[in-house]
């Protein structure tokens, strides 16, 4: 009899987990399910608003972190260190590095990134650690910016901004001068976290109303920007910047890489002191 009612437990117990198991894997499966189901959704949308995308979305980074760097600002020692015959100004307002270029260098179509690059290396200060980002034709404008890690800063605290004059003789172009940001002494301040997508960037921007209809994302890049400004150094976040373009207007959405949250414009363009001793 004691046989029976524990053969009865037994069973019971297992039919129990069976039922337990079978749940939460059903729960599961509509859980995944709905998410496809969403991602899938907010694609058909944004192909019924006529929304652009590339082909190609970076994909090589998948995880990042906060960064720290000491506040920089470029002195007259710097500047004679710096061994060429370059003119040499440091801004008073902001401690960046304004050179005229004395020698003439013109640059040809077909090599100007790897020539660029050169002038880069030998003339700026710390030149190695910039690449170049993007050619601006309508500001006549060449933009290399630092990276870290593999991760460049975008938001024009670190960068080499070439100033371009159009040579109307052999339509080469001819470096008039250049102005440079330097971001000094960076490192981690915790480790890394996981990283929204570039495809999961755009489909926040796209249900936070960030992506008009019949409009093409021209350009996705993830970078570091500056989200708060102390005293003596900064820090920043890895956030995608998402270049959006429409009736040949292109502005640049932003989203928090790790939170997966978009910035806002004004938050990044306050210039917050924060007194380190608080």
């Amino acid at each position: 009899m004691d046989f029976r009612k524990t053969e009865i437990f037994f069973v019971v117990a297992f039919l129990i987990l069976d039922i337990f198991l079978f749940v939460t894997l059903k729960t599961k499966q509509n859980v995944t399910y709905d998410a496809v189901k969403e991602n899938t959704t907010i694609v058909e949308q944004m192909k019924e608003d006529k929304i652009s995308i590339p082909d190609n979305l970076p994909s090589g980074v998948e995880k990042a972190t906060y960064i720290k760097a000491e506040k920089m600002e470029f002195t007259k020692d710097i500047a004679k260190e710096l061994s060429n015959e370059d003119q040499y100004v440091v801004s008073q307002a902001d401690g960046s590095l304004y050179s005229t270029v004395q020698k003439q260098i013109l640059l040809t179509d077909e090599g100007t990134t790897k020539e660029l690059t050169n002038f880069v290396h030998e003339k700026a200060y710390k030149g190695a650690e910039y690449r170049f980002f993007k050619r601006d034709n309508q500001n006549k404008k060449i933009v290399y910016v630092q990276e870290y890690k593999g991760i460049p800063i975008l938001d024009g605290t670190a960068e080499v901004m070439i100033s371009l004059k159009e040579n109307s003789v052999d339509s080469a172009s001819q470096v008039l001068s250049y102005e440079q940001t330097y971001a000094n002494k960076v490192t981690y301040l915790r480790d890394g976290e996981l990283l929204v997508s570039a495809q999961q960037a755009i489909e926040i921007l796209y249900k936070n109303d960030e992506l008009p209809a019949d409009s093409t994302i021209t350009k996705v890049d993830l970078g570091y920007m500056r989200m708060l400004h102390l005293q003596n150094s900064d820090v920043y976040i890895p956030a995608w910047f998402v270049t959006v373009e429409k009736n040949d207007i292109s502005e640049q959405k932003m989203v928090n890489a790790i939170e997966g949250k978009v910035i806002q414009p004004q938050k990044t363009n306050e210039e917050v002191e924060v007194n380190s001793s608080n």
